[in-house]
């Protein structure tokens, strides 16, 4: 588990984005082609069935232009990247097995894409799931959640989706809480399978809570020969301890197993 963490940390942590010269449209729906509201539409839709894996590798068209936040975000940024920096131990949502956010913010889990009529799904094998509603509807007045509330289009064989209503505990980037933000954020993605084999998300967030800017990144999902397995968080999970609390006690021994059963 630590290794995962450190991992998304560093993967996240130093990212860097692309900053817009000039602010873009919000969500905009503008359907074209099969829209899967029936079976017989979805079967026309590109094929991502089998697992995908998110690609750690640096995408050369970024910028590398830092993110565009607010001070206030700014500082808690620094603040986190100083514990990296001295070694520390960022108290981030995936330590506690509570669900960062939105399903493509989860590196180095596998994920899938399931279909049904009027509805897309993102499921990762850490047990995420994002329901993106293809059914022409608008967003749901529900309670904020940690995936928020996600509507969608097909623009040919692009998936766009809006994504709102999240959660103030849910992460924006690893151990980097959303807020306040979480009432006005919208995140636009776009899925489009640009080779091959690997399906490119172009991501946008707004929120003038958080940015100063329209914030961008782009992110890779490369389709890989596994099986989508099972993850538990809470096996052998050492950033808790037994009663759920946060601790960080790396040396911990895990836990003996149970003696075996006599016949």
């Amino acid at each position: 588990m630590r290794c995962l963490h450190a991992a998304i940390a560093a993967l996240l942590l130093s990212a860097t984005c692309a900053a817009a010269e000039d602010a873009p449209a919000l969500y905009v729906v503008s359907p074209s082609g099969p829209q899967g509201a029936s079976w017989a539409e979805l079967a026309k839709l590109p094929d991502w069935s089998g697992a995908w894996q998110l690609d750690l590798h640096a995408d050369p068209r970024q910028s590398g232009a830092a993110i565009p936040f607010t001070p206030a975000y700014d500082a808690i940024l620094k603040k986190l990247r100083a514990i990296g920096n001295n070694a520390g131990d960022s108290p981030g949502n995936a330590k506690l097995c509570i669900p960062i956010g939105p399903v493509f913010q989860t590196p180095l889990m596998l994920s899938e894409f399931l279909y049904q009529p009027g509805l897309a799904l993102m499921v990762s094998e850490k047990r995420d799931i994002q329901r993106i509603y293809t059914d022409g509807r608008p967003h749901n007045k529900v309670p904020a959640g940690f995936y928020g509330d996600t509507i969608g289009h097909w623009e040919g064989d692009a998936l766009v989706t809006d994504t709102v209503n999240l959660r103030p505990d849910g992460e924006l980037f690893y151990a980097m809480k959303i807020g306040a933000a979480g009432k006005d954020i919208h995140i636009i993605e776009r899925f489009h399978e640009d080779a091959p084999n690997h399906i490119r998300i172009d991501v946008t967030m707004v929120s003038p809570t958080t940015f100063t800017a329209p914030m961008h990144e782009s992110t890779q999902f490369t389709r890989v020969k596994f099986l989508v397995g099972e993850n538990v968080c809470a096996q052998n999970n050492r950033d808790v301890d037994p009663f759920g609390a946060q601790q960080f006690d790396l040396n911990r021994a895990p836990p003996k197993p149970l003696p075996a059963a006599k016949p």
